[in-house]
């Protein structure tokens, strides 16, 4: 996951929001506060914005969001996903960066 998370990093401008402390290691439910809404946000090139967080926070009931945003127009992601577990997360992002035309 580290990599995948560094490789999407070097893709993004700038200032990108990198909160993700979960342990790959240890059960996402016994992780709970590290489960929030705002995990990860990078800018793509194009003006996309790749947007990762835990719904709803802190909530053992909750999944990862993952969202592709053109622009601002977060009404009508251009992907949209969610995941229960790291792998599907990991499936998730490739899906959504590949639907923003890039490669990881």
């Amino acid at each position: 996951m580290d990599a995948l998370i560094e490789r999407i990093d070097q893709l993004s401008a700038p200032g990108a929001f990198l909160d993700f402390h979960v342990d790959p290691g240890l059960p996402l439910l016994g992780q709970l506060g590290a489960l929030k809404e705002d995990l990860l946000q990078w800018q793509l090139p194009g003006g996309k914005v790749l947007d990762v967080g835990w719904y709803p926070e802190f909530d053992a009931s909750g999944s990862f969001r993952i969202l592709l945003i053109d622009g601002t127009d977060w009404d009508v992601p251009l992907f949209s996903a969610q995941a229960h577990s790291l792998s599907q997360l990991q499936e998730q992002l490739r899906l959504a960066v590949a639907h923003a035309g890039w490669k990881v």
